[in-house]
């Protein structure tokens, strides 16, 4: 199940969290504050080329911050994954859809110009979104399409 790792990270940490009436994991300010002080967590609210754990090493966690203050657990991906930039224009979204479809592909060697957020390093991943909405590219996509969507997030922001 995706999300166990940080699930159990919670409980044998005493993070202050609690579930919502559908089961969704939430922070309190207060056990944000807390993971922070135990590990180090990673801003990917405007995007790039993450790399960490796959998800059968226990993911990459993506928490997401709410107007009052807590943190909602929206969800795991994997290293080697593109996260978009939020408040994209509906025509770069699905052109970034149409990518994240291709599934085979060469492997292309990264561009000098794409934002690289690396987590490796850390046991427990954890990167903080934006807001608003971001997209995820599988892996397969990503690696193979890197100076594509290089250029597409280049030219929007």
């Amino acid at each position: 199940m995706y999300g166990q790792e940080f699930r159990e990270f919670c409980v044998i940490n005493q993070i202050d969290s609690f579930h919502d009436h559908n089961g969704k994991l939430y922070l309190t300010s207060l056990g944000f504050e807390t993971i922070c002080k135990i590990v180090k967590t990673f801003d990917g609210s405007k995007g790039g080329l993450i790399f960490g754990k796959s998800h059968s090493e226990g993911g990459i966690h993506l928490l997401q911050k709410n107007a009052d203050g807590s943190f909602k657990y929206v969800g795991e991906m994997e290293g080697n994954e593109y996260l978009s930039p939020p408040k994209l224009k509906t025509s770069i979204f699905k052109e970034l859809e149409e990518i994240n479809i291709r599934r085979i592909g060469i492997i292309e060697t990264i561009p000098q110009n794409i934002n690289i957020i690396d987590l490796r390093a850390e046991k427990i991943q954890i990167l903080i979104l934006a807001e608003t909405t971001q997209f995820i590219i599988n892996k397969d996509a990503t690696m193979s399409n890197l100076n594509r969507i290089t250029e597409i997030v280049n030219n929007y922001c």
